[in-house]
């Protein structure tokens, strides 16, 4: 064996391609598990002001993976999973006949991480700086 017959690929990229078959599933119309799940959850539809549920649970919504026949979701903050909550019977039912293959039986939820500062990204200030702003507070 040559060293050609080798590629070498980052852990990275390994990773991609493993969430991207993942996500890339074909179901029975053809069509990937991540346009198949804004399908379902455009087809959701609430009461009274809330009519387009559907419409802002898939803004707020990814599919992170699927294992065991549980679909693991990120959403952007914690009243969205409330809100799957209240709508899980049907999202199931709908994913159900959208991809029967799959026998997806429930979810898990994680929060998307906020972009706030890390202490990593916080920069040293200097004495002046800090001298001004005392100076300014009258302290």
């Amino acid at each position: 064996m040559g060293s050609e017959d080798f590629s070498v690929q980052s852990a990275g990229d390994v990773l991609n391609n493993l969430f991207s078959d993942v996500l890339s599933f074909s179901g029975t119309e053809g069509g990937s598990l991540e346009k198949g799940w804004k399908k379902v959850l455009l087809s959701v539809r609430g009461y009274g002001e809330e009519r387009d549920i559907g419409e802002k649970l898939a803004a707020h919504s990814r599919i992170i993976d699927l294992k065991n026949d549980v679909l693991f979701l990120e959403t952007d903050h914690s009243g969205w999973i409330q809100l799957f909550g209240l709508y899980k019977k049907r999202i199931l039912a709908a994913l159900k006949k959208e991809f029967p293959e799959l026998k997806i039986n429930g979810f898990s939820f994680t929060l998307k991480k906020s972009k706030q500062a890390s202490s990593g990204e916080l920069r040293n200030i200097t004495v002046e700086e800090k001298e001004r702003w005392l100076e300014e507070r009258g302290v």
